[in-house]
């Protein structure tokens, strides 16, 4: 896989870019503001580090495909859908933004948080992809987080 976020000299690039990130900075493509992309970026953390539960959204059967378009070493495409449990405003399951500089913070936490987990930590479902692998989890934790800071030129 292309990177993974267990390695921590892409933690720490992650962690820079975040940095970064102010809450009138200029989005490429999408929908969403900075605010709502810190809390958008975080909640997946907050799934697999069993910090919210989430009812699976995808049908087991649908799973392998959905790991097979997801889990690539190409970078996902600009306005790439998301599950509903993930999207932000009205009708969606994310968590809405609160303060800015107290949502970047959560998030960096929750990235901290994740590498330091002990490699026989069972991670929670994804509820479009099931259990996935410590590989596996820390390839996609790195790819959402940089698909998004790529949203907004960072």
């Amino acid at each position: 896989m292309k990177d993974n976020l267990f390695n921590p000299t892409t933690q720490q690039t992650i962690v820079e870019r975040i940095q970064k990130l102010t809450p009138d900075h200029p989005r490429q493509w999408g929908k969403m503001t900075p605010s709502e992309t810190l809390c958008h970026m975080a909640d997946p953390f907050r799934d697999v580090l069993n910090l919210r539960q989430t009812k699976p959204a995808v049908w087991p059967i649908f799973r392998p495909l959905i790991r097979m378009m997801v889990l690539t070493e190409n970078d996902w495409k600009p306005n790439t859908p998301t599950l509903p449990v993930y999207r932000q405003g009205e009708g969606g399951g994310g968590t809405p933004p609160t303060d800015f500089e107290s949502d970047k913070a959560a998030l960096i936490g929750f990235i901290n948080q994740f590498c330091a987990t002990a490699a026989y930590y069972q991670f929670g479902p994804h509820p479009g992809m099931g259990r996935l692998s410590r590989e596996q989890n820390g390839f996609m934790m790195w790819k959402h987080t940089d698909h998004h800071l790529r949203e907004f030129g960072l």
